[in-house]
C-alpha cells in the first residue's frame, strides 16, 4: 500500500502546484539535466559498443581520489530470464563528462567500479532499453542495483546548426514520459546521431554550447524507427540589472528564465546567471519566444516578470526585502502544538508560493515564513493523519505578521477494495482521490486492490476512482472526525481509443484539441495531438461516440469528425480528415459592409455534441470545412440563428444589428 499524498488544487489549482514546485526547485538540483555524453555515438545499427576506448572500470584511481564504490546487479527480461546487455553509467553533475560502461554476461550479472557521486545508469540490448536507475554513491559504498529490459524504440536524425549546416559533436539527449534521462549520445562527422529509446513519449534535446538548444516531442511505439531532425537556434539572451530598493547593484543575485512556450513536452531547462558587482546579468542560449524570469537573493525577492521574449534587454529588476508570516500550527481538540507539519503560503493570483514545506516547527509549533512579496496570501497547514487547516493572510513589504494561528483537526479515514465488475479480481494500482475543501489528496491501491486515506478532512466528500483498463467512477462520502468509512468499489472495463490527425495529402496535424463525445449524457473528453498527428485516450465507457478534431484561423475553420463505436477491454483505432464533410461560407454585415475580427459560436442542436468557434477575417467572411450535417446554433452579440448544414456547400450571411 502507498502513503496517501496531498496537494492543493483551489482555485487556480493548475498554476499553484507548478508554482510551488518551480519555486521549491530553486534551491534543489534539477531532475532533467542535460547528460554526460559517451566518447563516441550510437549507431543507427545499435548502441555503442561497452568496447569503445573509455575510460576502463577496472584502472586504478589516482592516490588522492576518494574512495571508489561497488556497484553490482542483474539485467533481466521483463520475463525475469537473465539477459546479456551493455550498461552506461553517469554522474549526473557533470554533464560532459566520461561515461562509465560495463558488460552483463550471459547470466545477466554486472559489477562497476564508481567514484562517490549522484549517478544514472541504464543497460541496453538489441531492441530492448531498461528504465533508468538514479541513486547516491557515499565513499566506499556498495550498492545492488538491479535493471528490466523493456522493448524500445530508436530515434535518429541530422543536427543542424542555425545556418542550416548539418553538426558534428552536438550533445543529444533524450527524457522518457517520467521526465527521467533516458539516453544520450553524440552527432558523428556527418551531423547523425542515433539513440535507442524507450517506447511511448519521449523528448529529445540537441545542446551545443555557442548555440541555443533544440527540443522535440514525439510518441514512438517499441520496434520503431522515427526520424527527428533538429535545427540549434540562435544563442538569444535576456540581459538586464538588479538593484535593491534604494537603486544600489546586488551582487550574486540569480537571475532565472523559465521558457513558457505552448507545449508542456517541449522546452528545455531553465537557464540561470548570477549578477557580477555592478548587479548586471546575461541569460545566454536561450529558446526563441516567452520567458518567465525571476530575480532573487537571499532574503530578498522580486516580482516576476512574464513573456519575456529572448532577446530582450534591460530587463530589471528591483530587489524587495519582503514581508514574513509568522504563526504556529495547533490541535483544535485541545490546542496543543505539532512539531512537524508542512506548511506553505500560496500566492494564489500569482501562481507560485513559498513555504517551510516540510521543515521541522518550533516546540510550540511555530514556523516563520520569509521573503514574501506584498499580497494575500493562502497559508495552508497539513500534517498526515490530520485535515488540513487553511486560511488567508495579507503580507506587507518589511513587515512581519502578527501570530496566525492553524487549527487542524483530527480527519476521518476511507479505506476499501477496488473490484473488477466483471470478474471480481482485484484492481491494483488504481487511483483514488478524494477532494479537500481546500485542495485534494489520493492514494492507489495494491496488488490486492486494497487502498487507505486517513487524515480526510470531515464533511461530504467527492471520491473519483480511475484506472487506464476501466472506466472511471465517480461518488461522494461522508466523512466524519475519527471515522473509517470502507467502501467496495467495482469498475467496469474501459475501452481505448487511439488515432491520427490528418490534414489535406496526408500530412499530419500536430498540437490540435480532439474532441470525444460518447452518446447518452457522458462527458465529453478532450486531448492533443502529438508531432505525428496522434492521440490516445483511455478508460473511455464502452458504445457509440463522436469525434471531433477543430482547426481554426481568420476566416477559415476547418473540422474532421467520425463515429465510433467503442468496444470494452479493446482498443478501437481512427483516422481523422480535416476538410471531411459539410462546408458552410458566408459573410457577417452591419449596414451592408462586411466586418472583421466578428466571433461566432456554433453548437449541434438538439443535443449539444459539438461547439466551436470561427472568426470573420478583414473581409468579414468565415468558412467553415468539415462540418457533419445537422442543425447548429449561431450566436454572436446581438444575433443568435439555427442554420442547417448538409453534406454539400451552404452559405449563410449575418445581419448585425446597427450599433453592435
Amino acid at each position: 500500500m502507498r502513503r496517501s499524498a496531498i496537494c492543493i488544487s483551489a482555485g487556480l489549482v493548475t498554476l499553484l502546484v507548478i508554482g510551488v514546485l518551480y519555486s521549491v526547485a530553486r534551491w534543489t538540483p534539477a531532475r532533467r539535466t542535460a547528460p554526460r555524453a559517451p566518447a563516441g555515438p550510437t549507431t543507427p545499427e545499435g548502441p555503442a559498443s561497452a568496447a569503445d576506448p573509455r575510460r576502463g572500470v577496472d584502472e586504478a584511481p589516482p592516490p588522492d581520489a576518494p574512495v571508489a564504490c561497488r556497484v553490482e546487479g542483474r539485467v533481466t527480461g521483463e520475463d525475469g530470464a537473465p539477459h546479456a546487455a551493455a550498461l552506461y553509467a553517469k554522474e549526473r553533475e557533470v554533464p560532459d563528462g566520461p561515461v562509465e560502461t560495463a558488460h552483463a554476461g550471459e547470466d545477466g550479472r554486472f559489477a562497476l567500479t564508481l567514484q562517490p557521486g549522484d549517478w544514472h545508469l541504464h543497460a541496453e540490448a538489441e531492441g530492448l532499453i531498461s528504465d533508468p536507475e538514479w541513486f547516491e554513491l557515499d565513499p566506499g559504498q556498495a550498492r545492488t542495483v538491479d535493471l528490466v529490459l523493456r522493448p524500445s524504440a530508436m530515434v535518429w536524425g541530422f543536427v543542424q546548426d542555425p545556418a542550416g549546416a548539418r553538426t558534428h559533436d552536438v550533445l543529444v539527449y533524450a527524457h522518457d514520459s517520467w521526465d527521467d534521462l533516458s539516453s544520450w549520445t553524440r552527432t558523428d562527422k556527418e551531423g547523425r546521431y542515433a539513440l535507442h529509446v524507450p517506447a511511448g513519449r519521449i523528448v529529445v534535446t540537441a545542446d551545443r554550447a555557442e548555440f541555443g538548444p533544440s527540443s522535440v516531442a514525439a510518441t514512438i511505439e517499441a520496434g520503431q524507427r522515427l526520424q527527428i531532425d533538429l535545427r540549434l537556434t540562435s544563442a538569444l539572451s535576456i540581459s538586464g540589472c538588479v538593484t535593491d530598493r534604494g537603486g544600489r547593484p546586488v551582487a550574486d543575485a540569480e537571475v532565472e528564465a523559465d521558457w513558457r512556450g505552448d507545449d508542456d513536452w517541449d522546452y528545455p531547462d531553465p537557464r540561470t546567471a548570477i549578477t557580477d558587482a555592478s548587479g548586471a546579468y546575461v541569460l545566454t542560449r536561450l529558446k526563441p519566444g516567452p520567458h518567465r524570469v525571476t530575480a532573487f537573493a537571499k532574503g530578498l525577492r522580486a516580482p516576476p516578470r512574464t513573456d519575456v521574449l529572448a532577446g530582450s534587454d534591460r530587463i530589471d529588476f528591483v530587489l524587495l526585502r519582503g514581508g514574513a508570516i509568522e504563526g504556529k500550527v495547533v490541535r483544535r481538540s485541545d490546542g496543543s502544538p505539532l512539531r512537524s507539519a508542512d506548511v506553505t503560503a500560496w500566492a494564489m493570483e500569482q501562481g507560485w508560493g513559498l513555504g517551510t514545506r516540510g521543515e521541522p516547527l518550533g516546540e510550540d509549533g511555530a514556523f516563520r515564513i520569509e521573503g514574501l512579496l506584498p499580497r494575500t496570501y493562502l497559508l495552508h497547514a497539513w500534517a498526515p493523519g490530520l485535515a488540513p487547516a487553511a486560511r488567508d493572510v495579507e503580507v506587507r513589504d518589511e513587515e512581519t505578521t502578527g501570530v496566525v494561528v492553524l487549527e487542524v483537526r483530527d480527519g476521518g479515514s476511507i479505506e476499501g477494495t477496488v473490484l473488477s465488475a466483471s470478474t471480481g479480481a482485484p484492481v491494483g494500482d488504481a487511483d483514488v482521490g478524494v477532494k479537500l475543501g481546500v485542495g485534494s489528496m489520493g492514494s492507489h491501491t495494491d496488488a490486492s486492490g486494497h487502498f487507505h486515506l486517513e487524515g480526510v478532512e470531515p464533511g461530504m466528500r467527492p471520491l473519483s476512482v480511475g484506472h487506464p483498463e476501466y472506466v472511471g467512477l465517480h461518488t461522494t462520502l461522508e466523512v466524519t472526525e475519527s471515522s473509517v468509512v470502507t467502501q467496495t468499489f467495482r469498475l467496469d472495463a474501459g475501452a481505448r481509443l487511439e488515432g491520427r490527425v490528418l490534414g489535406r495529402g496526408g500530412r499530419p496535424i500536430r498540437r490540435e484539441r480532439v474532441l470525444v463525445v460518447p452518446s447518452g449524457d457522458g462527458v465529453a473528453l478532450t486531448t492533443d495531438t502529438d508531432e505525428e498527428g496522434r492521440f490516445k485516450l483511455a478508460s473511455l465507457r464502452p458504445g457509440p461516440c463522436l469525434l471531433y478534431c477543430l482547426r481554426s484561423q481568420p476566416g477559415q475553420t476547418t473540422i474532421a469528425s467520425a463515429g465510433v463505436d467503442l468496444r470494452a477491454g479493446s482498443t478501437s483505432e481512427v483516422v481523422l480528415t480535416l476538410s471531411t464533410g459539410g462546408r458552410l461560407t458566408g459573410s457577417v454585415r452591419r449596414a451592408g459592409r462586411g466586418v472583421p475580427d466578428v466571433v461566432l459560436s456554433f453548437s449541434s442542436t438538439p443535443r449539444p455534441g459539438v461547439s466551436f468557434r470561427a472568426t470573420t477575417d478583414r473581409l468579414g467572411t468565415y468558412g467553415v470545412d468539415g462540418l457533419p450535417s445537422g442543425v447548429y446554433v449561431v450566436e454572436t452579440d446581438g444575433l443568435r440563428e439555427e442554420v442547417s448544414v448538409g453534406a454539400g456547400d451552404t452559405r449563410r450571411d449575418f445581419d448585425l444589428p446597427d450599433g453592435q
